[in-house]
């Protein structure tokens, strides 16, 4: 029955969309190109030799508007490590987003989009599109939204793995629902994710099945700006700690504030506190998984820019940062974040909660026509706990981009 949606919402793009072959067609072309230097030195020992490797990313968008209405979109991407070749990395060159997006079906305010596309729910710390990997992240699917004048809601259904299974219903998928109140910066959203897959435990238990409900706010007040998440993720799933694999309940929690100030002064600026709580630990009598997961958020902008704490922690994440940023000059940004990390949960017999500190310091400038230059520097000062070695030396990284879009 879950595929009645799917059918449905593909039979309404066809009824509408199908008699618009001959109608006058307006073609939009554009595109970007992304190289980026790394160099990594992240083991915390200098014994260790450096790792220093190139990125590129490439990518041209092309839009048909049909109608002023129907949009067909196609963009094919390139994304690869210098000195890979097609022969090499055949995976490299594929189509990045495929879709149709009717903006109004039958109602004005009512849209479609399906296909392969990009998709985020606020800041992107829950549901983002991940644009510093050097492929990004894509959803196969379908949503609709209806927009008025004040509120917009929005309904996808996304296909995370397709299993050809003929005796059950096994397939992962991704529901979610979001309402967007305009004017007071507020939004409100629930995902569902279903993974039919079968495990023995001793009996059949299916791979998943979570919610993740949560809001989303965004608010200035002169030079003050506030921007916060609350999630609450409910389900079941089946989970390995430790090689033991059970079926355990979810009950976790995500929550972040930031608290920024944009002074009056003659260098344009901004300075802000944050914190980012991601709940942890695991109840092994009660069989409770309170390890918040972090979903599909955008990695890099949030919880530092080394990205060791990209993934979910058992133990739970707690990040206090300060952030700043200045435009000294026209044309010139600077950025500048001190992160401290340390666990949300302690296990027993554990000495210390704290992980280590990052510093973040990157400039910004479109001084050149016609592209962005972008280079940053980073350290992280591990705890002897988080680097599994005594007298840790410090890990640092850093990075220089060039981005040109048309």
């Amino acid at each position: 029955m879950r595929r009645l949606p799917k059918v449905l919402a593909f039979g309404l793009i066809i009824l509408a969309a199908g008699n618009t072959a001959w109608s006058e067609t307006e073609l939009n072309i554009s595109g970007r190109v992304r190289v980026r230097h790394e160099t990594d030195h992240k083991q915390f020992t200098w014994k260790e030799k450096f790792n220093d490797f190139s990125l590129l990313r490439a990518n041209v968008k092309v839009a048909a508007v049909i109608d002023s209405n129907t949009h067909i979109v196609v963009q094919p991407q390139i994304s690869l490590k210098f000195g890979e070749d097609l022969y090499h990395a055949p995976n490299c060159f594929y189509i990045h987003q495929a879709y149709i997006q009717i903006d109004r079906l039958w109602a004005d305010g009512w849209g479609l989009k399906a296909g392969r596309f990009e998709l985020n729910l606020g800041n992107e710390r829950v549901f983002g599109t991940n644009d510093w990997d050097n492929q990004g992240r894509v959803w196969d699917g379908l949503q609709t939204w209806y927009d008025m004048t004040d509120l917009k809601f929005s309904a996808f259904c996304l296909t995370v793995e397709e299993y050809e299974n003929y005796d059950n219903y096994s397939d992962y998928n991704i529901f979610g629902l979001s309402g967007n109140i305009k004017n007071s910066g507020l939004e409100v959203f629930t995902i569902y994710e279903s993974d039919g897959r079968k495990y023995i435990l001793p009996e059949p238990k299916r791979r998943m099945d979570r919610v993740s409900t949560g809001i989303y706010l965004k608010r200035w007040h002169g030079a003050f700006d506030i921007e916060a998440n609350a999630v609450v993720q409910l389900g079941s799933f089946v989970g390995s700690y430790n090689r033991q694999r059970n079926y355990y309940d979810i009950n976790s929690r995500l929550y972040t504030l930031e608290i920024g100030y944009s002074p009056t002064s003659r260098v344009p600026g901004r300075v802000a506190l944050a914190v980012d709580y991601a709940h942890g630990g695991i109840g092994f009598e009660s069989l409770t998984w309170y390890s918040y997961n972090n979903l599909y958020y955008s990695g890099h902008e949030f919880r530092g820019h080394m990205d060791y704490f990209f993934d979910s922690n058992v133990q739970g994440l707690v990040d206090f940062a300060i952030r700043g940023r200045a435009e000294p000059c026209q044309q010139w940004s600077l950025y500048c974040d001190v992160h401290h990390f340390w666990k949300s949960y302690r296990a027993d017999g554990q000495e210390t909660s704290r992980l280590g500190g990052e510093f973040d310091l990157s400039v910004a400038t479109v001084s050149v026509p016609g592209v962005e230059l972008e280079a940053g520097a980073s350290m992280f000062f591990p705890t002897e706990t988080f680097a599994a070695r005594a007298n840790p030396d410090p890990g640092w990284w850093t990075y220089l981009m060039a981005t040109a879009n048309f």
